[in-house]
């Protein structure tokens, strides 16, 4: 738990806030089914008032496609491992050429 003293701006606490939650839903929603929803809530903190909007979307992107983004964009893995990833974000002839090479690489999410 992150504790802020009595010298911590409602920036400075909103600001650290926002980051642990954008974390904590990157790791619970990396790669969930799309959906979309709106979420609300206020929150009366004596001095001030705090309303929070979450907004979800779909990115159109598949699983595949999300993981690939990712792998197409790491400058760690090897070339030919990035190129696949490119091709698979892409789509069209060669996809499953490019999975079995991102298989091959690594844990591959997909079977």
């Amino acid at each position: 738990m992150t504790v802020f003293s009595t010298e911590s701006t409602v920036r400075d606490v909103v600001d650290a806030t926002m980051d642990m939650s954008a974390g904590h839903l990157l790791e619970q929603l990396d790669c969930a089914a799309p959906t979309s929803g709106q979420w609300e809530r206020a929150l009366d903190c004596g001095t001030v008032r705090v309303r929070i909007r979450v907004e979800v979307e779909p990115t159109g992107l598949t699983a595949d496609q999300a993981v690939a983004a990712v792998i197409a964009e790491d400058e760690n893995e090897a070339p030919e491992v990035r190129a696949a990833a490119r091709l698979l974000m892409a789509g069209g002839p060669g996809v499953e050429a490019a999975r079995a090479v991102l298989v091959g690489s690594g844990p591959w999410p997909s079977p």
